[in-house]
This record gives structure tokens, sequence and C-alpha cells, in this order.
């Protein structure tokens, strides 16, 4: 590293170590309404999983900060583009790039050794390129694009500092062939595998395969490829992260994944494989996924197909899903090879994803099955008392029949019977229910509020109810829940055919006998 290099490095490390968060009112807001409403209302609900909810409380929180930081990336679909050393993520995004101000237009570090050292947001802009980095406070500092080209693998380490442990990412706005990343962002993230040889694969042998009906792949000639011309929340860490965990963390944050492998050595390595596995593809991960085999031009058109055929047969084998796969020369900005079934080249798939998200009903979501396990604790709480004061009046019942007790007199018994309906009132539940409501209310219109102050597209604010009896959302104003015929005032289960009303905990309407869970 020159002395030049190493200042600049240094510069950087010097910003993201002195950068101090700068809280969002509306988070510390949320964090209020957290510490205060939110902690009365469990201390009455001990027999839910209390910590659990304000631990998924707490992380909201967290995520709000991050969004208020940067939120043209949260609000946007975030792809990945991943892949080993040397597959060319960076030369395969710098393809992507618009021309026409090429002189002023930031370009990311490319080279035959590991170049990216920290993960990178990339975001469209028609303005001049503009770069912040997030340190692990997630506090936000301006990096010079000079500044920004030396932060690779060669100047990871400057005395004991690691780039990885002070910072977190970077955001880089850069303006994208025809606004194709309007309304999404990619992310460069380091080879999962710095340094390592990646020229083994599944089969070493470039010998043709056996074109048979395992795979449908009829591939475009060479003269069908695209012009050239054709115009297009990581988790923080407590100590400094290998490059495999922070492209595992990246690309679990992702919305979907790029997986770049270099045809110059061959088709899929075996490693890229084993890693894709680890991260659930061809298990529960179903995220969208895309294969492109860069440094096409480096092989003949016969030895591309073969490569991706050989692919192709892999991902069949290992169960791994897929959108879609083709060959691409970043050095002619083009796909030179893809396969008609699935027909979509990478430029396709990313076009599809160019989509921006509703925040506020991403975390309506997230707070209703938070809260949740209240409205069902409540329910639990109302079919309790209901079966004990139902079993309360029967022996009051037995009692004025046999004599036991008078109308006339009342006695010890009867007295306590007295406490007893009291102790079991649905006013408690009923209570509870709405401080639930309330809270939960608060919570989202002050979510709402902070996604209006960052002007991110939202849903209308929509009350939510609960119903009493099976937990589900319905209707502000409904009285009765279509999905149980649970009334709402908790005094039990209306027959939608008779009338007739039923306990909470009754299957069937004591008048016509209908089953009132159909």
């Amino acid at each position: 590293m020159t002395q030049l290099q190493e200042s600049g490095v240094l510069q950087v490390l010097q910003d993201a170590l002195e950068a101090q968060p700068t809280p969002h009112p509306l988070v510390l807001k949320f964090e209020h309404i957290l510490g205060k409403d939110f902690v009365e209302f469990t201390r009455a609900e001990s027999g839910c999983d209390n910590l659990r909810a304000y631990i998924e409380l707490q992380y909201i929180k967290q995520n709000l900060q991050e969004i208020a930081n940067f939120p043209e990336i949260n609000s946007k679909t975030v792809i990945a583009v991943g892949g080993g050393f040397s597959a060319g993520k960076s030369s395969f995004i710098n393809s992507l790039l618009a021309n026409d101000s090429a002189k002023d237009q930031l370009r990311l570090a490319t080279g035959t050794r590991p170049v990216t050292a920290v993960p990178s947001y990339l975001v469209h802009s028609e303005e001049p390129s503009e770069i912040r980095g997030v340190n692990y406070k997630n506090a936000r500092f301006v990096i010079d694009a000079q500044n920004y080209e030396e932060l690779k693998h060669e100047n990871n380490q400057i005395g004991a500092i690691k780039l990885g442990s002070a910072i977190k990412y970077c955001t880089v706005k850069l303006k994208f062939k025809d606004n194709l990343l309007e309304q999404c962002c990619l992310i460069d993230i380091p080879g999962y595998n710095p340094g390592s040889n990646q020229v083994k694969s599944n089969n070493d042998n470039d010998s043709d395969l056996n074109m048979g009906d395992d795979v449908d792949l009829s591939f475009l000639d060479d003269d069908d490829c695209i012009s050239d011309n054709n115009e297009l929340s990581l988790g923080s860490l407590d100590e400094p992260a290998s490059d495999y965990n922070i492209a595992r963390d990246a690309i679990a944050k992702a919305d979907c994944l790029i997986w770049l492998f270099s045809l110059e050595h061959g088709p899929l390595p075996a490693n890229d494989l084993e890693f894709l596995k680890k991260l659930g593809f061809g298990g529960s991960n179903n995220k969208p996924l895309y294969f492109v085999g860069n440094k096409a031009d480096v092989r003949t058109v016969e030895d591309v197909r073969s490569c991706l055929m050989q692919t192709c047969n892999t991902l069949m084998e290992a169960g791994i899903s897929y959108d879609g796969i083709c060959a691409y020369s970043s050095t002619r900005s083009c796909v030179v090879v893809r396969s008609k079934k699935p027909n979509i080249d990478v430029i396709d798939f990313i076009r599809n994803h160019n989509h921006s998200k509703d925040i506020a009903k991403q975390y309506d979501k997230k707070l209703t099955s938070i809260f949740s396990i209240y409205y069902k604790k409540i329910s639990s709480d109302v079919d309790f008392s209901q079966q004990m004061l139902r079993q309360i009046e029967e022996i009051e019942r037995q009692g004025l029949l046999d004599g036991t007790f008078s109308p006339g007199k009342r006695s010890s018994i009867q007295n306590k019977i007295d406490e007893l309906k009291e102790a079991f009132s649905l006013h408690k539940p009923t209570s509870d229910l709405a401080l639930a409501h309330t809270v939960q209310e608060k919570f989202s219109k002050c979510v709402h509020d902070f996604c209006s102050s960052l002007d991110l597209q939202e849903s209308e604010v929509k009350p939510t109810k609960h119903c009493v009896g099976c937990g589900k959302e319905i209707e502000p104003d409904a009285d009765i829940c279509p999905f149980c015929y649970s009334l709402q005032d908790c005094s039990g289960r209306r027959c939608p055919d008779c009338g007739g009303l039923a306990a909470f905990d009754s299957d069937f309407c004591p008048k016509c006998g209908r089953d009132l869970n159909v």
C-alpha cells in the first residue's frame, strides 16, 4: 500500500470511528411507547412471552433507525450480486452503468485479486456519484470517491484495525442504464471465498453432455445475442466478520440473488453449490435466484453452451430452483447465450424486481404478528371465564331448587358465589383487549408517521381490530366475527342461521344445532 493509499484508508477509518448516530424523533417516540405503554400493558399479561415480544419490538425500532439513515435503500427491492472470488461481480455491475457521463461516473474497482472488502449498496441516481458509509453504531458519514476506491482487500487492514470492524456497509449513488434500478438497488458483496481456487467444479470434463430430456435447454446462438448497444438492513456484528459471513449476511437480508460464476473456469463450481445449500437454497430458502455465467467472451459459444448445460443439470440434481440462467460478457455489456426455458435473461430479471416496498404495510404485519399472542391469550381468558360463570350459575340454580339457598335471605355461601362471579367477570379481558388494540395502534401510527416524514410509499392507515374469540383481524366496526361468529362484547357466539346464542367454547348452536365452526 502506498503512502497516499494508506492516507485515504486512514481518513475513512477515522471518519467511521468518529461518526455518531442521530436518532430520528419518531424512532425515539416508538422507543417511548415501547418503554411505557407496552411495558404497562404487559404487567397484566403474565401468561405471554413478554420478553420475546419486547425483543421483537426493539428490533423493529433498530430497523426504523436504519431506514432513517438510508430511506432510499430500505424502500427498494434489494438484489444481492454474489459469487466466489474472481467471478466478475464488480465488472458485471460496471457493465450496467450509463456511459453518457463516463468522465464523472464512478466505477467499482475490479481486478484478478480479491477487490470488494465492504458491502456496497448501489442506488440509481441522476446526480453525480455520492458515497456514504455506515459504522456499527448505525451512524453515517461521507466518503470521498478517491478514498472509496481504496477500500479493497489489499488495503483491508491498517495496524490492528480492519475495514470490516469499522464499516458496516457503504451506499453509492450511480447512474444506471435506462433507469434499470429506479425502484431497486444492488449489493456488491465480497466473494465468500477470497483467494481460493475456483477452478474446481462439479465436472471438470468439458466434453459434450447427453442432451436428453433431463433438462429442457434450447440455447440461442451467438447471432441471437442481445446487442452490445442494448441499453438497459445487514445485522450488526460485534466482531470483524469474515468475507464468508459478510456475504452470507448480506444475501440473507436481500430480497433476491443474482449468483455469478466465471465461465473462464467452466461450469458452476462445487464450492458455490455448497455455499448456496448452506444459505438454504434447495430447501427452505425460496427467494428469487438467477445464475449468470460471466466472462463468456473468453470461451467459444459451444463451450459456453456445454458449461451452462452442466450447471443446469447440477442445479437440478441438487434440487435448487432458479428463475433463469445466462452467459454474460461484462466487457461487451451483453447477454451472449441464455436458456429459452426459462426464457428470461438477467436484465429482465432485474426489471421484474424493479419495484419499491410498502414499509408501513410490512411493519403493520409484523406488529399484528407480535400482538396476536395477546389476542389469543385474551380469547382464552374469555373462554375460561365463560366456563367458570356457567358452572357458578349452575351451582346457584341447584341451590335454589333444593332449598339450600333462599331467594329472600343471603347466606355466606351466596356471598362467596357473588365474589366468584366478580372474580370471573368479563370486564378484565374486555379491558385488556381494548388496551392491546390501543397500544398496537400507537405503534402503527408512529410507523406510518415515520414513513410519511421520509416520503416513503405507505398504505392508508387502517384501524385494526381482532376478534375476541379467534383472534383474527376483522373490520373495526364489526360487532360479530365473520369467521367464528363471536360477539365482540364477549357475550358468546351468535348462530348465523337462527340467531341463537352459544358459549364461546361451544361448537354447536343450542337452538338449531348448527356447527359454528363451519
